[in-house]
């Protein structure tokens, strides 16, 4: 069930991103714009949820890079995304700043400890 809405949240992120490159806002993504602060709320809880998801359906692998252990999922979405945000500076419809990639990367690890907490607490639950 987790990888399927990982699928399916992925395929909505994907849509967000395209329709925003169209220099089109919809739904509730329009009115977080229009709120204080509201586009780096969205940018956090997005990004985070992503990151739960993708990290939840590959079981919390982790990859050891430089003597610690960085959640795949987790990598893997910050070089998307952060390629995605970089690739703004190149869209008219769209405009780049570094406070959205500090909220993605926020949300991101944020996210990853609640997706690392959430496994450790079914793998206890499954070996009781």
């Amino acid at each position: 069930m987790i990888k399927f809405l990982a699928g399916t949240f992925t395929l909505f992120m994907v849509s967000i991103i395209c329709w925003a490159d169209s220099g089109h806002a919809f739904g509730a993504i329009s009115l977080l714009m229009r709120m204080p602060h509201g586009d780096k709320i969205a940018h956090f809880l997005l990004l985070g949820t992503l990151s739960f998801l993708i990290n939840s359906s590959l079981s919390c692998r982790k990859l050891p890079i430089n003597g610690h252990n960085i959640l795949l999922g987790s990598l893997l979405i910050a070089v998307v995304i952060s390629l995605e945000e970089f690739s703004q500076a190149f869209i008219p419809h769209r405009n780049f700043e570094i406070l959205d990639i500090v909220c993605n990367y926020a949300g991101i690890f944020t996210f990853g400890k609640l997706a690392l907490f959430y496994d450790s607490k079914k793998s206890s639950t499954i070996s009781v």
